[in-house]
């Protein structure tokens, strides 16, 4: 068979061992249905990216007119493929089998990713937030480290003239520094 897509749902299970779609025109080459026609053994890959999930199915189909089979015909299309229905396809189940899910690249829908997306919003409202605090946090703590080094300065200019007024004995000197009141 060719490959065949759709909306979630358009392949329908129709009981415990059969499936069955609505066959839409394609690019009418009416390669499946020949190939049905010779051999109706099918394999189906059935892929959930998001969950990184593979389901092959096993069995063998059957093309079924529309006129003939009405009920099944509106059962089939309420969820489908767009385009014109041109035949029904049940398939019997014979076996499946879940693949292994490595090397199957995690891919989401536009409804699944606007559904996610106001949490990844929220967090990212929440991060740009704590960022900006931080910032803030940082410029107060450079501005005080600043004021910190202004400080140490001032105070290391008065030890050394207190030094140097201990090491004089308490004498004024002739560049005035350690020079005390009487003097």
């Amino acid at each position: 068979m060719q490959y065949r897509g759709g909306p979630p749902g358009f392949l329908h299970v129709l009981d415990e061992g059969t499936l069955g779609y609505a066959d839409v025109r394609g690019n009418r080459q009416y390669i499946s249905t020949g190939n049905v026609r010779a051999d109706a053994r099918v394999a189906l890959l059935l892929m959930d990216y998001a969950q990184q999930a593979r389901l092959k199915i096993f069995g063998r189909a059957e093309i079924r007119a529309l006129d003939e089979h009405p009920t099944l015909a509106e059962r089939l299309g309420r969820v489908r493929t767009d385009g014109r229905v041109e035949r029904l396809v049940t398939i019997r189940v014979e076996g499946f089998n879940w693949n292994c899910p490595q090397h199957i690249t995690p891919r989401f829908t536009q409804s699944e990713l606007l559904s996610a997306l106001p949490t990844v919003r929220a967090h990212i409202a929440e991060v740009e937030g704590e960022n900006e605090r931080l910032l803030a946090a940082q410029t107060e703590l450079a501005r005080r480290n600043a004021a910190l080094k202004q400080r140490n300065a001032a105070l290391d200019e008065e030890v050394r003239a207190l030094r140097a007024r201990v090491a004089t004995g308490g004498r004024a000197r002739a560049d005035g520094v350690g020079a005390n009141a009487e003097g």
